[in-house]
């Protein structure tokens, strides 16, 4: 399986909306089936210090349905993004007799006035 990196933005302490990763096939642009995905893990660490900020967390992690369209979930919780940084993360999930991953880039960023007067 494919990683399909992208980077998210989300501001200081702004839990929403969740972040959400798209896992494709290697060949090709196919979503990968998730049915049967069990042990849903995610990881997020400080791409500056190296720090780890989530180790394997299982809390708030989805597979949202249907699983034919290859979508993880993580709902940010309070101190998941409470530090301005950019962050390696990714999930690790157990998928019949194996386990694979996916991962992707999230920046946090103080809010601007103008981004506070939209929201």
């Amino acid at each position: 399986m494919a990683e399909f990196a992208t980077t998210e933005s989300y501001a200081v302490d702004d839990r929403k909306p969740p972040l959400r990763m798209h896992v494709f096939e290697k060949e090709g642009n196919a979503k990968h089936d998730l049915t049967g995905l069990t042990n849903i893990r995610f990881y997020m660490r400080n791409m500056a210090d190296g720090s780890t900020k989530i180790a394997g967390t299982t809390t708030g992690n989805t597979n949202p349905a249907p699983a034919t369209d290859g979508i993880l979930q993580h709902a940010w919780a309070a101190a998941d993004l409470d530090a301005v940084g950019r962050y390696h993360c990714w999930f690790k999930y157990d998928l019949g007799t194996s386990e694979d991953e996916t991962t992707t880039v999230v920046e946090v960023h103080v809010q601007n006035a103008w981004e506070r007067f939209f929201v």
